[in-house]
């Protein structure tokens, strides 16, 4: 009976660690291993402030000497984004932490709105996000926008403008619309008549996103954007009918 229980009490564990979200806190990157020890093979690194999803505790303890400043916790099994996959492997969680402030975006380097992207295509997409930082800085939460509709041209348009005549485009934004159908056909992007020139409060955060970049060649690349969490249609509309 002891045995069952704490066969249990392990399953339940592994359970709720692996639907755990943490982010990586060093700024040089964290290396994931093929086991947990500083002598297996690396599979990668990840990047700072990349999300990460917690599979499984180790039980395995490890302190390290940073910089002066000894850092305690142990090895965890994770898995993660690199490149175009996934990666399972293991880190040391003492450089994980529980919760990315997202709010303070200005106090990010460029290094870290990126997930993963070629080395190649790496100081282009720096410029791109540096220009949407520089965009967005002061942009309320929420605002109000009208829906101007969507296109696809050099790439794909989301496009909401101000009462300032101000574009805001989520193109390439993780979006939630919640029970707003933006569009009546998801194969053609075909706009739903019933939102467009409709005004919305506009709830928005920088999330990770999949998008083609950059010039010549198109890859894919994750990085942090703009990205609507939630649209509500304003009285504004309502005394229009």
């Amino acid at each position: 009976m002891k045995t069952s229980y704490l066969m249990i009490l392990l399953l339940v564990n592994s359970f709720v660690y692996g639907q755990e979200t943490r982010y990586v806190n060093a700024r040089n990157g964290l290396n994931i291993r093929e086991k947990p020890s500083l002598d297996a093979q690396k599979l990668g690194t990840l990047n700072h402030l990349q999300e990460i999803k917690i599979i499984k505790k180790t039980g395995i303890k490890l302190s390290i000497n940073d910089a002066e400043k000894k850092i305690s916790g142990e090895w965890i099994k994770i898995s993660a984004s690199q490149q175009d996959s996934i990666v399972t492997g293991y880190v040391f969680d003492g450089y994980l932490t529980n919760k990315k402030d997202k709010t303070n975006v200005n106090l990010w380097s460029i290094n870290d709105f990126i997930v993963t992207c070629p080395k190649n295509y790496k100081e282009e997409l720096k410029q791109s996000i540096e220009y949407e930082r520089a965009y967005w800085k002061n942009v309320p939460n929420p605002f109000l926008a009208i829906y101007k509709g969507n296109y696809i041209g050099d790439y794909f348009h989301l496009n909401f403008e101000d009462s300032e005549g101000k574009i805001y485009d989520f193109g390439f934004g993780k979006n939630d619309f919640g029970d707003i159908i933006l569009f009546e056909n998801d194969k053609d992007f075909s706009d739903n008549p019933k939102y467009l020139d409709q005004q919305f409060k506009i709830f928005w955060e920088w999330k990770i996103a999949s998008f083609p970049c950059c010039s010549v060649e198109y890859e894919m690349v994750e990085a942090y954007l703009p990205s609507i969490v939630k649209l509500e249609m304003t009285a504004k509309n309502t005394d229009k009918k």
